[in-house]
């Protein structure tokens, strides 16, 4: 009987990682990239090469097979946090900040694919099948992003002066 209550205790702990994971992105699906890892190599983005280099802890890199004697991965899921946390600096969902007419938002919006290879230019060296981006997108969840401050003037505009 308590190996029983260890098992209930475990499934209720990742239960509630899981949650807390999902409620961090805003949703997605982060539980199916449980036991993913991506190396450095499979980004060409110097912040994000240097968050899975200090994060790396697996000898395998899920997505390109890189491997090392020496950890070189990190999990997909911590990956997966940072850049939502960095996205979450300048975009946020649309539905948090735009208003709609007749099921439109009003302002540009971007998918998440859209968002990140397009706007940001996210690049993957050895993505040559889409695995890695897929795994982002579905990651992160498909959903439409805006900018954060959708109605305020960017940097650029806000140096125009008239006359």
């Amino acid at each position: 009987m308590p190996e029983k209550r260890v098992h209930v205790a475990l499934y209720v702990m990742t239960m509630g990682y899981w949650k807390d994971v999902r409620e961090r992105l805003g949703g997605g699906n982060p539980e199916a990239y449980e036991d993913d890892y991506v190396c450095a190599g499979c980004f060409d983005d110097e912040g994000l090469k240097g968050f899975i280099e200090g994060e790396a802890s697996a000898k395998t890199c899920t997505f390109c097979g890189a491997e090392s004697e020496e950890p070189i991965a990190a999990p997909l899921v911590e990956v997966l946090l940072y850049i939502n946390e960095i996205l979450g600096r300048e975009y946020d969902v649309a539905e948090n900040k735009l208003p709609r007419d007749e099921g439109q938002y009003i302002g540009r919006v971007w998918a998440t694919r859209e968002l990140l290879e397009y706007r940001l230019g996210i690049e993957l060296p050895n993505d040559e099948d889409s695995t890695l981006m897929d795994a982002l997108c579905d990651g992160l969840g498909e959903r439409l992003w805006c900018d954060k401050h959708p109605f305020s003037l960017s940097d650029d505009e806000a140096d125009v002066q008239l006359g």
